[in-house]
């Protein structure tokens, strides 16, 4: 499984990746940090904060759910997206991360998987805050698995977003 966040660039690959986007991927695996954070920017520590609040958060339901591949860059070229879903299927964790950058990327169709047919969704920004989320759309499980969500395209190499996927 995935291990923590490493510092940037890498030493191994010499990538720069953005720090909320290696966040959202160890949310999926180990989620801790491998760097010195002396290092970092003030910026960088403010995320850390929030990915602190994130894992806490979402973690039972990283650890207790179902996990469901929903695209992988290696298929795709673009882009990967994966989600957790809770065992009563009454939330999702959706994770997806636009790998490379492309002249003309489209925003993308994502059909989800594991969510319960019948039953009704409401889809947010799994970021916001608690209070306020933004609602995205509400659907019911057959439709964000068979009609699918549009998410928009993002700008830039290795960016990524989380979505929060909840039983209304």
């Amino acid at each position: 499984m995935l291990t923590g966040l490493s510092i940037c660039p890498n030493h191994v690959t010499g990538r720069t990746v953005p720090i909320k986007t290696r966040g959202h991927v160890a949310l999926a695996g180990t989620f801790g940090y491998e760097l010195d954070i002396t290092q970092l920017s003030k910026e960088d520590h403010e995320e850390m904060k929030k990915q602190t609040a994130l894992f806490h958060k979402y973690n039972d339901l990283i650890r207790n759910g179902d996990y469901y591949r929903i695209a992988s860059f290696r298929d795709n070229g673009f882009y990967d997206c994966y989600g957790v879903v809770s065992k009563d299927k009454s939330e999702m964790l959706l994770t997806l991360i636009h790998v490379m950058n492309r002249p003309g990327t489209q925003d993308r169709l994502i059909f989800l998987k594991g969510l319960d047919e019948k039953k009704r969704y409401r889809v947010t920004w799994a970021e916001d805050p608690e209070d306020k989320p933004e609602v995205i759309v509400e659907a019911d499980g057959s439709t964000l698995m068979n009609a699918g969500l549009i998410f928009p395209c993002l700008n830039g190499d290795f960016r990524s977003v989380l979505y929060y996927i909840s039983e209304i």
